[in-house]
């Protein structure tokens, strides 16, 4: 009976966090990124590269960038809540060494005996820590290996993974292409009931629309996906992203995610708001459920970086 409950509480925080522990590996802890569909793969420079593609931090002309996010998924369900804290620095011109951490926390979940009688309750949480290398192979094409460290908790017990991603990024002027292979690693145990990581393969690309003189700059992103999920089944997902820039100063953004809402997530739509003042960012997202009775609608995102020039 408890290895049951095991498989399938473990089944249901994969989908609580949006491909199990290694939560980033679709839902990422970077707001802009979250705003823009959830196009992190193609994503440039910023304070939480790890959570989207490593290699872009070795194309920032900056020598390094801290960041901490709060992550609300499900509100209106699961209420998972995620604090991250993550950061890149440059060392040269071509390394990028690149560190991030979260703890996901989920509601209380009751402990069904045998006669199918609530007999207590349990909350689970989950916890990761990333490290990243990125190397700038050429002036136009970056490459980087992150290794995850995951822990899930669920009733009493604990089990562990170790993942690794291996990302490229290729910049020419306003054009941007990226590929990253994330989760390849070991099995989550639970007592005998074995959980994988959901290995997800990912490509996009980016074009930076710009116009000095008025100060309007304009960037879209899109990215393809194929996830093995920890069932077993597999799915395709395909997102869009805008960014609108005014002065470096204010951004308006907004995305669309598709996929199979039977074996994965269901579709949904993002907006966003970033404030740049200075060396310091300030950005926010928000996600609206498309289809009806969407269990990840309502799910929102902040953020709070700073970059050192």
């Amino acid at each position: 009976m408890r290895t049951r409950i095991y498989s399938t509480l473990a089944a249901l925080l994969f989908t609580a966090a949006a491909a199990g522990q290694s939560q980033q590996s679709y839902i990422s802890n970077d707001p802009i990124a979250f705003s823009m569909g959830n196009t992190g793969v193609v994503a440039g420079a910023s304070a939480f590269s790890i959570y989207n593609n490593s290699a872009a931090a070795s194309f920032s002309e900056n020598k390094a960038a801290f960041g901490v996010s709060y992550l609300g998924w499900q509100p209106d369900g699961l209420k998972t809540k995620t604090p991250s804290l993550s950061g890149y620095y440059n060392v040269g011109k071509r390394i990028s060494l690149l560190l991030g951490t979260q703890y996901s926390f989920h509601k209380k979940q009751n402990i069904i005996n045998e006669n199918n009688e609530v007999s207590g309750t349990f909350k689970p949480s989950d916890f990761s820590l990333n490290v990243g290398f990125a190397y700038r192979l050429m002036d136009q094409l970056s490459a980087a290996v992150n290794v995850r460290y995951m822990d899930a908790k669920i009733f009493d017990t604990h089990a562990s993974a170790v993942g690794v991603d291996v990302q490229m990024m290729y910049q020419c002027k306003r054009l941007a292409a990226a590929l990253s292979l994330n989760n390849v690693g070991s099995e989550f145990d639970f007592d005998g009931s074995k959980i994988k990581q959901p290995t997800q393969l990912n490509v996009g690309a980016s074009y930076e629309l710009l116009n000095e003189e008025s100060m309007h700059d304009l960037k879209l992103a899109a990215k393809v996906g194929y996830v093995f999920a920890p069932s077993n089944e597999k799915s395709v997902i395909a997102a869009v992203g805008a960014e609108y820039s005014y002065a470096g100063l204010i951004s308006l953004r907004t995305g669309y995610s598709y996929s199979d809402k039977k074996k994965y997530l269901p579709p949904f739509a993002t907006v966003g708001l970033g404030l740049n003042l200075a060396n310091i960012q300030l950005n926010a997202g928000y996600l609206i459920g498309v289809t009806k009775h969407s269990p990840i609608k309502n799910s929102f995102i902040v953020g709070l970086s700073y970059t050192l020039f």
